[in-house]
């Protein structure tokens, strides 16, 4: 079992800090395109693009994983060595990257669904036809 090390969580706390940082940035740049918006349609592509863009601010990388950076060579940069890994043990190890480790372990198929769901919003949430549709549901619009 891991032992608990501060520099690893002043590590974390860094990295969330700078993920916060990016989140909020993602809804400054949606809010000032907001403001300069003149149609639904624009307001539909702008907040479809903030939902996906929230999706890639998870932090869910190797960088911000306990487990990861304990098992790190921080001299030689190179991908954590998953082989003594409590939670690789338990949940599958992910082997620092979305292409290694064990075939389905549980941060791979948690990213993966991340990596469906914003592709989903990218391709279904709003294509810009439907202000084009013949459908009740959009004759007010």
């Amino acid at each position: 079992m891991e032992k608990f090390k501060l520099e690893i969580l002043e590590y974390l706390i860094d990295k969330f800090a700078l993920h916060r940082g990016e989140m909020s940035r993602v809804f400054d740049v949606a809010s000032f395109k907001l403001k300069q918006a003149k149609s639904i349609n624009e307001v539909m592509v702008i907040k479809r693009d903030l939902l996906v863009a929230i999706l890639s601010c998870f932090p869910t990388m190797s960088d911000t994983c306990y487990f990861c950076e304990y098992h790190k060579d921080r001299q030689e940069e190179t991908p954590p060595d998953c082989s003594n890994c409590s939670y690789g043990k338990f949940h599958g190890k992910c082997g620092g990257t979305l292409f290694g480790g064990d075939k389905e372990n549980t941060w791979k198929r948690m990213n993966g669904m991340r990596l469906d769901l914003s592709n989903f919003i990218k391709h279904s949430y709003w294509t810009g036809g439907e202000m084009n549709a013949k459908h009740k549901r959009f004759k007010d619009i």
